[in-house]
């Protein structure tokens, strides 16, 4: 994979595709889904309640699909270092992921877990644990920063009401 990916990460709610609308728009740079990009290449593998059927299929699915259907040389990716798996466990995605991805950099998104929650309510109609999902982003915040020093991506951190993010000045 030879592309310049800038991914944007957090948990499912916490305003990953709000954030990178913004910066496209404002940079002129492109902006993909992992999610979006993993339905185009099979719609059955993402359930509605954010559970996952194959975690790690999933992200073989993710990698075959950028090289598919993305053209441009530089990408905004929002997407997830941690998915909930079909019994609803926080698990974190492969590492191997995310050396394929080979990353420009990466952004962490945080926000407090009641605010994500209001968020993904008003927008799925959707309830989640509370308790699971604070689990799911201490384990998302703690997987990417292992992997920033392991495989040595430069690693940001973002919370839902800042301004800017270290990211803009890559842009």
């Amino acid at each position: 994979m030879k592309k310049k990916i800038h991914f944007i990460a957090g948990v499912h709610g916490v305003g990953k595709s709000t954030y990178c609308n913004e910066l496209a728009k404002k940079y002129g740079i492109a902006h993909y889904s992992a999610s979006d990009l993993i339905k185009q290449w099979n719609r059955s593998v993402i359930n509605d309640d954010k559970k996952v059927i194959d975690i790690a299929k999933n992200q073989d699915i993710l990698i075959s699909a950028i090289n598919e259907y993305v053209i441009e040389d530089t990408i905004l990716l929002d997407g997830h270092f941690c998915l909930l798996d079909m019994e609803g466990i926080p698990q974190k995605v492969p590492k191997s992921t995310f050396e394929q991805l080979a990353l420009a950099s990466v952004t962490l998104m945080h926000d407090d877990v009641e605010a994500i929650l209001a968020r993904i309510g008003s927008r799925d109609s959707h309830v989640h644990n509370q308790k699971i999902f604070n689990e799911l982003q201490k384990l998302e915040m703690a997987h990417a920063e292992e992997l920033s020093r392991s495989i040595g991506f430069p690693l940001y951190f973002k919370s839902f009401s800042d301004e800017t993010s270290n990211l803009e000045n890559l842009l």
